[in-house]
């Protein structure tokens, strides 16, 4: 809605101007509103004005309600699955946050269902904005979970693990700091079913999210399927299925040759897991 108006606004301050001085006569345009101002420069004026509102307005809005907003937020999350040919699939997940109205040490929960139950080890953090400290670090912070999700509702082909976690910086986040950091995951040949009758990838959100965006890459000599259905949306507590409007139901895209794979979703819904279904199939076939 926003980015409409501001469209319109661009759009009238471009046409305004020129018609303004070809549809009047001089004797009108030329009126002094001033002792040193002319009608016709006011509204070029004017219209300069309106385009540069129409320009910034959106990222002024946008910066406000970050600053006004008292909950952390993530600006932008960006996932990245990269499969190999005996399942291996390597992820790395990027999330660019901004925290409150209080100095914290702990980000939010994050967590993700896999196929077999991961370790500390399997898991690594990244910095690639350290926010106002240079010397911050990121560590777990010792409450890390698995439980067993049940096999009826993770529609997996076999039992499925909850992997999650509650990372810590320190020193803590001042005010509305924002700091990106990575989480990168190893998991050994463990997407098999991908090779056979199919499975599911996606992600959850657990804090209110901007922007969204997962790319997968298939395995050499592969191409991504998409399944029958292509994407559901579950509760991230049960994975039940839950009913969405087709307006707000993203749509997963395969590329042309069938290499890649993205999924992106503009405000995700909050305590949601998005689920793209596929399978691999054999470029030799």
């Amino acid at each position: 809605m926003l980015s409409k108006a501001s469209n319109l606004m661009a759009l009238l301050a471009i046409i305004i101007a020129p018609l303004f001085s070809v549809i009047l006569p001089k004797n009108i345009t030329g009126m002094l509103l001033t002792a040193h101002v002319e009608l016709k420069d006011a509204v070029l004026l004017g219209s300069i004005a309106m385009l540069a509102a129409a320009v910034y307005s959106a990222q002024i809005l946008r910066a406000m309600g970050r600053w006004l907003s008292p909950t952390p937020f993530y600006r932008k999350i960006e996932l990245r699955y990269i499969y190999l040919v005996d399942g291996t699939v390597i992820t790395r997940n990027g999330f660019d946050y901004v925290n409150g109205w209080k100095s914290s040490k702990t980000l939010p929960r994050e967590d993700l269902i896999w196929h077999k139950k991961i370790t500390k080890s399997d898991l690594f953090y990244r910095f690639y904005e350290r926010g106002k400290l240079r010397d911050r670090s990121m560590t777990s912070d010792g409450r890390t979970t698995i439980d067993a999700v049940p096999h009826e509702n993770s529609g997996s082909s076999g039992g499925d693990y909850r992997y999650s976690w509650n990372p810590t910086v320190h020193p803590p986040l001042g005010i509305k700091e924002s700091i990106s950091f990575m989480v990168e995951i190893m998991s050994v040949r463990t997407e098999t079913a991908a090779f056979q009758l199919g499975t599911k990838l996606g992600f959850g959100v657990n804090i209110p999210t901007t922007r969204a965006r997962l790319r997968a890459h298939a395995p050499f000599g592969y191409r991504f399927v998409l399944l029958d259905p292509q994407l559901t949306v579950r509760r991230s507590d049960t994975l039940e299925e839950v009913a969405v409007p087709a307006s707000r139901r993203p749509t997963p895209n395969v590329s042309e040759d069938g290499s890649s794979l993205t999924l992106e979703v503009r405000r995700p819904m909050l305590n949601r897991r998005y689920w793209v279904h596929y399978r691999f199939e054999s470029l030799k076939v």
